[in-house]
């Protein structure tokens, strides 16, 4: 159950927690805090919460290109939908490197680069078909449209000690300050190291790549 129904609702317990009086908290700056709250959690949690599951197809005409979706943050893993086989993230260096190289036994993708939103295969068949995971960007609070998310539902408590956060500026030697980042801190250390019980298990870290 979140720790509060709504935007409404966390605007109100903002402003309870703060504890001031202060004209210019208004609900508007206090929703200001709480978006800035939510952007520092799409920065910093990566949790299975904020995973995503897609698929994608390197078409014909894309030069190895494929568009991940817009709310994209970061990638977990690429995959070959054929054979399941991992697909290998590696530098723009390398990556060009083994390009130049070319000529590869295959043209079943091997490695990627990333560019914002978009990865680039090497070597790359028209049809190749990619099952991708990926850490989405978490949607902020709209009043009337979106009242919770993820954040409001899974980690009600990172959310209420980032937005407290953002008032920083505004809570001059305030001495809470302190205490609500070292909470948040330990909030966020504890959520993402979550991931890696979850998902490494006994995997290599990193597969070994020859293209001859």
């Amino acid at each position: 159950m979140p720790l509060y129904a709504n935007q409404q609702a966390w605007i109100d317990g903002i402003r309870e927690w703060l504890d001031v009086d202060i004209i210019e908290y208004t609900d508007v700056r206090l929703g200001q805090f709480l978006y800035l709250g939510e952007e520092t959690l799409n920065r910093r949690i990566r949790n299975r919460h904020t995973e995503l599951f897609t698929t994608a197809v390197i078409g014909a005409t894309d030069a190895g290109a494929v568009t991940f979706p817009s709310d994209f943050q970061e990638m977990r893993s690429v995959h070959l939908e054929v054979t399941g086989d991992a697909i290998d993230a590696v530098s723009p260096a390398e990556f060009f490197k083994l390009r130049v190289k070319g000529n590869p036994d295959t043209d079943t993708p091997l490695v990627y680069m990333l560019v914002a939103n978009v990865g680039y295969f090497f070597p790359y068949g028209s049809g190749s078909s990619l099952s991708i995971i990926y850490y989405r960007k978490i949607p902020h609070l709209v009043s009337g449209s979106v009242e919770t998310s993820v954040f409001t539902d899974e980690f009600s408590d990172a959310l209420l000690f980032a937005s407290l956060l953002s008032a920083a500026p505004y809570m001059i030697d305030d001495v809470r300050m302190s205490m609500w980042g070292t909470k948040l801190d330990s909030i966020l250390a504890e959520i993402n190291a979550l991931k890696h019980v979850e998902h490494l298990g006994n995997a290599p870290l990193r597969r070994r790549i020859n293209l001859r």
